[in-house]
């Protein structure tokens, strides 16, 4: 199975007090990877402060990025589940479920991203879903079992 994001990148049940820290969680992951390093997570943070929530690409959910540079060591990505969902003054808050994109390149930023939004829009139920696990496998499971195909998790049950 093609990952795409590393069961060990996943958190669950997190209850950030605000957006900062929530991008602080998923940056976290990534810098615990060996992926960045910690001034990525501040870039992360200072986009959203100088260009708004633009990071909120739909109903619930963000993709927490930066420009490509010399804090990205590989391409990695993490995810957050949010039980406690934060608001980063977007029409689609507030967010319970936020990825973190690290890439090396423009390139390979580009295609990730678009790769991730290909995942999120190829189901109605995809956020939904992820949004209500409990466990760093459920998350694992539905991600990675959307991009090879496979059903979610929801539509097996019953």
């Amino acid at each position: 199975m093609l990952e795409i994001v590393r069961i060990e990148n996943i958190l669950v049940n997190q209850e950030p007090n605000n957006w900062e820290e929530s991008i602080s969680i998923v940056g976290q992951l990534l810098e615990n990877a060996g992926s960045i390093n910690a001034k990525y997570t501040e870039a992360m943070i200072e986009a959203v402060k100088q260009l708004g929530p633009y990071i909120v690409i739909g109903k619930h959910i963000a993709i927490a990025h930066a420009a490509p540079e010399v804090h990205v060591h590989k391409n990695d990505m993490s995810v957050a589940i949010l039980s406690k969902p934060v608001a980063f003054g977007s029409q689609n808050d507030p967010v319970k479920v936020l990825f973190a994109l690290a890439s090396v390149d423009g390139k390979s930023h580009l295609e990730k991203l678009m790769e991730l939004a290909r995942i999120i829009g190829e189901d109605d139920e995809v956020v939904d879903l992820l949004s209500k696990c409990t466990t760093k496998e459920e998350v694992y499971e539905i991600i990675n079992g959307v991009n090879n195909g496979r059903v979610p998790l929801s539509h097996r049950k019953g």
